[in-house]
């Protein structure tokens, strides 16, 4: 299968059966951002997994609601994320775009690099 072109419009993507694997850090960059963006009750048998953030993009955009979030989001990351320890966690009203900026800085257990990642919460209708 490697060389064969599949063409879509004017993009054309090469097949190949290499898949890309997430190691180190990146690995543990997106189990953090899965944890944030996972609602109560996505996950059939672990129901209480994740962050349940999104449930609360629904109410006002003000500094209370950031600090729920940031409390929701250090909860969670600190039960379901063992290699992590969180250093700060940042969550700013972003009025012009209806919405969260987060900002998680931890470091990895065996690690004196911080690691900091960004999201960007926005309800959708």
């Amino acid at each position: 299968m490697t060389g064969v072109q599949t063409c879509a419009l004017p993009i054309c993507f090469p097949v190949t059966i290499n898949v890309t694997l997430k190691t180190n850090e990146y690995a543990i960059i997106g189990a953090v951002r899965n944890i944030v963006m996972t609602n109560f009750g996505e996950r059939r048998f672990t129901p209480k997994f994740g962050g349940d953030v999104l449930s609360q993009l629904f109410e006002p955009l003000d500094d209370m609601t950031a600090l729920n979030i940031k409390q929701e989001i250090i909860t969670s990351i600190s039960n379901y994320e063992p290699r992590v320890k969180i250093d700060v966690v940042d969550v700013v009203p972003n009025f012009s775009n209806d919405g969260f900026d987060v900002t998680i800085r931890f470091y990895l257990l065996n690690s004196i690099r911080p690691i900091t990642t960004a999201l960007f919460l926005q309800r959708l209708r």
